[in-house]
């Protein structure tokens, strides 16, 4: 709203290929305030950059973490490992 943005125009599905670093893409099948759908939508259509992504069966929201702590802290560090060591090699 301060900035003259209007979410209702959004469309991140389009601006994802204008992406420059890797993405790690998590979600919850259970959401029902993004549904998951959008989640796979977006990871399918970010072509341009590398991209990871951790789908939590059954979570909600913001849960993947609580209802998947071992996968989700594996996963993040698997990411940050590989994609943070390049960009700082850079």
């Amino acid at each position: 709203l301060f900035f003259g943005y209007d979410m209702r125009k959004a469309d991140c599905v389009a601006r994802m290929n204008e992406s420059k670093n890797p993405i790690l893409f998590i979600h919850g099948t259970a959401d029902p305030t993004v549904p998951f759908a959008m989640g796979e939508k977006l990871y399918d259509s970010c072509t341009v950059v590398e991209k990871d992504k951790l789908f939590v069966e059954g979570a909600i929201h913001a849960y993947c973490y609580y209802d998947a702590k071992d996968e989700y802290d594996s996963k993040v560090t698997e990411f940050l490992d590989k994609y943070l060591t390049v960009s700082l090699k850079k």
